[in-house]
């Protein structure tokens, strides 16, 4: 409570100096813009008293000098935007005013009884606000001497009325308000109020305002001071109070004052206060916020670390189911990689011992004194068609060997030119001597045409990698009545397609995504490691190509391996 106390009070004093700056510099501009507009006329009557028509008027009085001096003076009133300029003689007759044509004229009539008439009379420039005796209508009246070898002659006189007075005046609910030396409103904002005393008027002071017969002061409206700075106003049966700042004025003993209601005050603060208390309760929301969120913060943070916790506790389960599944896959690829070795190599070996007990027994039965030539001759043959097969055996170990130790410890080489359809034709020579038979079933075209087809990569590891993709399709097509293997090349812009393609059922779907990974192969292959299509996949790759695996028409039911590899630029023919 004493906080909220203290805040009220604060905002409330600082809300009266902020409106008590504001009426200061509201009441300096608007008695500024007054004096600057009283300056500015009191200069006409003083040009005026020089200029020799009006005393043409005066020292030569007649209609017709009459009649100069009051266009002169018509002229002046039009120009300058005040009220009436009129000319009067020593007796304070006027001969001479700007409304000489209208039905209501000042000509004529005179005005020797007001107090500017009688000051400038004596030689004296004098002001004056009243009533007009004649049209009713209040002024500032500004009156000037007119000298004649050294004598007054007559005072020229100009009348601005309020309706002239500075716009500005009207804005807002404020009222700004002008009163004389003698505490009486002669201008203001607000029409009701005017010639209201803002404090209680003597005889005296009565007696000078019905003598120079100045206005009728306002008894339905009153000003009363409460305090310096605020006054009670009561129009009728409507009252109201107002915080007052005012104003001297620099060229009359005026005071301009500038009227604020004051629950235009209250309401000034009470906006404040609902802004003041807004943005407590904005930043006790902000607190709030900042808090709920620090808390949660901190919740966040410990969920964090228990999860991380549970996640590094959980991380290492894996990492050791993981370690237990590797081990457990390596244990069963060493299982099927020695089940492959062992039916890869077994085989030949078996072949190898049969082989070579056949040849003990022919060379035992082999007499060298035997008579029947034809039967050594026999011997002889039987004996070199066992030692062929020896030979073929031995590569075949020894080509599983090689593979398998190719498969994880390829070294690069160093590649040279190459002349695709020489390599390409003596991979044919080779399949010719490995495999007589299946050889009769490859189509191919005469690859020695074109020499200048040729890429950059090693000749022994690309005919390997072109064997291991005809002796798949010769796996293919093994148990075909009409098996056929076509070997084909083609150019295609700055590459060479070798392209190997059977009649054979094909690949089954469920292996083609894995059909050149490692110990992959179909499970009706007559004989293999299933390392053959990685083997040239890997070559293929080396040497900057890529082999793709497509699967044809089902009515051709052709399996087509396409190797592409990069071409070196051909020469330029010469002339």
């Amino acid at each position: 409570m004493l906080v909220a106390v203290f805040i009220v009070v604060v905002t409330t004093l600082f809300e009266r100096w902020r409106l008590a700056h504001e009426q200061e510099i509201q009441a300096v501009t608007k008695a500024a813009d007054l004096d600057q507009q009283l300056r500015q006329f009191a200069v006409l009557p003083v040009i005026l008293s020089e200029d020799p028509r009006l005393h043409q008027a005066l020292t030569e009085p007649s209609t017709d000098s009459h009649l100069v001096a009051s266009k002169v003076l018509q002229h002046v009133a039009i120009e300058s935007d005040a009220a009436f300029a009129f000319l009067m003689d020593v007796n304070g007759l006027t001969v001479a005013a700007s409304n000489f044509d209208d039905d209501v004229s000042f000509v004529g009539n005179n005005y020797g009884f007001r107090p500017y008439f009688k000051q400038a009379i004596v030689g004296e420039s004098s002001t004056f606000f009243a009533v007009g005796a004649t049209t009713g209508i209040p002024g500032y009246f500004v009156s000037e001497p007119i000298f004649h070898n050294g004598k007054v002659i007559g005072v020229v006189v100009i009348k601005l009325e309020p309706s002239h007075l500075p716009v500005s005046w009207n804005e807002g609910s404020a009222i700004a308000l002008v009163t004389d030396e003698l505490g009486v409103v002669i201008l203001s904002s607000q029409q009701n109020i005017l010639y209201s005393a803002t404090k209680p008027l003597q005889k005296k002071v009565l007696s000078i305002i019905e003598t120079d017969r100045r206005y009728q002061v306002a008894q339905k409206s009153r000003f009363e001071k409460s305090e310096s700075s605020m006054w009670h106003l009561s129009v009728g049966d409507a009252s109201a109070h107002y915080i007052v700042g005012s104003r001297k004025l620099a060229v009359e003993p005026w005071t301009l004052s500038v009227l604020t209601p004051h629950y235009t005050f209250i309401l000034r603060v009470l906006v404040k206060l609902a802004v003041l208390a807004g943005i407590i309760a904005i930043a006790g929301l902000i607190w709030k916020i900042w808090s709920q969120q620090a808390q949660l913060s901190r919740e966040r943070g410990l969920l964090a670390n228990r999860l991380e916790h549970q996640v590094e506790e959980r991380t290492r389960e894996l990492e050791q189911m993981q370690n237990d599944m590797i081990a457990q896959s390596n244990f069963a690829m060493l299982g099927r990689m020695s089940a492959a070795i062992n039916h890869e190599v077994n085989q030949p070996l078996s072949s190898l011992r049969f082989n070579l007990a056949a040849l003990r027994q022919m060379i035992e039965k082999n007499d060298p004194v035997e008579k029947d030539q034809q039967t050594n001759l026999q011997n002889h043959d039987s004996i070199e068609s066992t030692v062929v097969d020896l030979d073929r055996t031995a590569k075949r170990i020894t080509r599983v060997i090689e593979s398998l130790r190719a498969l994880p410890n390829r070294q690069n080489t160093d590649l040279s030119e190459i002349v695709v359809t020489e390599f390409l034709s003596e991979t044919v020579e080779t399949v010719e001597r490995e495999r007589p038979l299946m050889s009769r079933y490859l189509c191919y075209r005469d690859l020695m045409q074109d020499r200048q087809i040729k890429i950059n990569g090693e000749r022994i590891l690309m005919q390997q990698a072109i064997l291991n993709v005809l002796y798949n399709a010769f796996d293919a097509v093994a148990d075909l009545d009409n098996p056929v293997i076509l070997l084909d090349l083609s150019v295609s812009g700055e590459t060479v397609n070798i392209i190997v393609s059977d009649n054979g059922a094909g690949v089954p779907s469920h292996l083609v995504p894995r059909m050149f990974e490692p110990f992959e192969s179909n499970p009706e292959k007559i004989s293999g490691l299933g390392l053959g299509l990685t083997l040239a996949r890997q070559i293929v790759n080396d040497h900057g190509g890529k082999i793709v695996f497509e699967r044809r028409d089902k009515s051709e039911a052709l399996s087509v391996f396409t190797i592409t590899l990069p071409l070196l630029p051909r020469a330029a023919p010469t002339t």
